[in-house]
């Protein structure tokens, strides 16, 4: 949801996404779609830990060494679900919030270098490797792995509504609906 919100594309079909539909674990399959379908092309993935954890694409990486970049929001959270728990389900947080992997040495692994990053680095230490993260080899896979603070992620899409009924950071608080109604 961020990445639709905050980056702007230079050149029209080079964003893929399942367009809000909560298909988890969807983002790295479509990296290794696009990197092969353009091999030339820098593919860069930008995954929440939940969604990332939904698969094991790292195997087919590293078997068919495919160079995809992957940039992971990792809050420890499943947070879409999660906003939902904790607006429509009366903060009934179930399951959502759980540890991860060590990723660092689940893509050590498959042989996939990863780049740590958190809010506790100085500016300079982070922006030195994000700079190292997009100068990486572009024939090999890199993960930068950016540890973050969980937080409501908007818009969202409220149980038994349209599109057009979407819900926004302003306004989720006069939209909280029936807690009892099961997610569409």
């Amino acid at each position: 949801m961020y990445t639709a919100q905050l980056i702007t594309h230079k050149y029209p079909n080079k964003f893929i996404t399942s367009g809000s539909l909560g298909t988890m674990g969807y983002g790295c399959s479509s990296a290794i779609g696009a990197k092969i379908a353009n091999p030339n092309a820098c593919v860069i993935l930008i995954d929440g830990d939940a969604s990332f954890n939904m698969l094991n694409d790292l195997k087919m990486i590293m078997n068919y060494n495919i160079a995809i970049k992957i940039i992971l929001l990792n809050d420890s959270c499943a947070s879409m679900v999660n906003v939902w728990e904790k607006i429509f389900f009366d903060n009934n947080i179930v399951a959502t919030e759980s540890k991860n992997p060590n990723f660092k040495f689940l893509a050590h692994a498959y042989n996939i270098r990863c780049i740590n990053v958190d809010k506790t680095m100085n500016i300079n230490k982070i922006t030195m490797l994000i700079e190292d993260f997009i100068d990486y080899d572009e024939n090999k896979p890199i993960i930068l792995n950016c540890i973050v603070d969980s937080d409501f992620c908007f818009p969202l899409v409220p149980p038994n509504l349209g599109l057009h009924e979407m819900i926004t950071f302003n306004n989720y608080k006069e939209h909280v609906i029936d807690k009892t109604s099961a997610p569409s």
